[in-house]
């Protein structure tokens, strides 16, 4: 038996204990440690759930099976904490863990917690058998399967200890985490865990303007950013976009329609800008395109509406005449030093994603712009 302890979660105390109780009631060893190092009898920020990584397949079953982290269970929000909730599927890259960093920073200041998920597909079951079902196989499941299992298990571990000497390092700041590893197909059960878990954002990493046409029409982020009805931030790879002191410059895409306002109001909240960072509310008029074309006269009420609604924010504005915004987007990005691009759209179906991709897809594409979508 393997007796090195790893990390299950990272929790409140009282979460902490919760968890602790119903793995012991299973016959599996919890020990409760202090996240700060500094002052190890100091719970309030959170202690680490730990437990024999032989026991982690077991305890990881029992945690689909009690449905803990099932935030559409009324148990799981009576013994919640009421703090918002960040999911970030990983998939183990380069990007994922600055997807991580990302979505820490970003915890930190909104005094949330995070959800890491891994969806892994395994070719030896169906992708619609639940991870806690696999485990019923016992000593007589697959073998291949359970070692497909392990390797998942061994890479969320050593994240996770990339993570937390992150965090020991002070590179990363001190939030509460814990993860989940399912089997499926990762585009629609993201999706569909985060109908159960209802994060405040989704996080994810995305490899950038190193995709082509091919890859983005295939990305796992541009299909949950389609298909998924929460805010989300994609972070790719070479995305300038580490913490809140490095964004110097963000670019509002809007057609200055009402729900756009809320969007705007949605971004304030989540980014806190301070006045020394530049928010640019960017419109495209499309040439040869039937539609109105803004002129610098028609935004006076906007201009005075932002001025009155966001003093103390420095906004700025930006009309671009383009026959192909797509061409246009990737430059300004570039000249202009933009640091998160933002932009409001709504949920697609699957007929307009095969026939028409989407503004998210093409900036994800030509850009490493960490771009936010958000739901208006």
């Amino acid at each position: 038996m393997n007796n090195e302890l790893v990390t299950l979660a990272v929790h409140t105390n009282e979460k902490a204990q919760i968890l602790k109780n119903v793995l012991e009631r299973e016959n599996i060893h919890v020990q409760i440690e202090s996240i700060d190092h500094k002052n190890p009898d100091k719970v309030s920020t959170g202690v680490r759930v730990r437990i024999f990584q032989s026991d982690l397949p077991k305890a990881l079953s029992i945690v689909e099976r009690y449905n803990l982290f099932d935030y559409s269970d009324e148990k799981t929000l009576q013994m919640d904490d009421g703090r918002k909730r960040i999911l970030v599927p990983v998939d183990f890259s380069d990007y994922s863990l600055n997807a991580c960093q990302v979505a820490f920073t970003i915890a930190s200041f909104l005094d949330a917690k995070i959800k890491i998920l891994n969806i892994f597909h395994s070719p030896y079951f169906p992708s619609t058998l639940p991870m806690a079902k696999a485990f019923d196989y016992g000593d007589d499941g697959d073998k291949k399967y359970k070692d497909v299992l392990d390797r998942v298990n061994a890479r969320m571990q050593q994240l996770c200890s990339t993570i937390d000497q992150k965090v020991k390092n002070g590179e990363f700041p001190c939030v509460n985490y814990s993860y989940s590893i399912r089997e499926g197909m990762p585009e629609e059960d993201i999706v569909a865990y985060a109908q159960r878990y209802k994060p405040e954002m989704i996080i994810m990493g995305t490899k950038g303007k190193d995709m082509n046409m091919t890859d983005v029409l295939g990305s796992v982020t541009a299909e949950v950013i389609e298909m998924s009805d929460f805010p989300i931030l994609a972070v790719p790879k070479n995305s300038s976009f580490k913490d809140r002191a490095s964004v110097k410059h963000i670019a509002f895409l809007t057609n200055f329609a009402q729900r756009d306002l809320i969007s705007f109001d949605q971004l304030v909240s989540y980014i806190k800008p301070s006045p020394d960072v530049k928010i640019t509310l960017l419109h495209f008029n499309i040439i040869n395109k039937k539609q109105e074309k803004w002129e610098e006269s028609d935004i006076k009420k906007i201009r005075d509406y932002f001025a009155q609604q966001y003093p103390s924010l420095n906004i700025g504005y930006k009309l671009i005449d383009a026959s192909d915004m797509f061409t246009v987007i990737p430059q300004y990005f570039d000249e202009e030093k933009v640091d998160i691009a933002v932009l409001n759209t709504r949920k697609r179906n699957l007929f307009i994603r095969m026939f028409a991709p989407s503004v998210s897809r093409k900036i994800l594409a030509q850009s490493n712009t960490t771009l936010l979508v958000l739901r208006g």
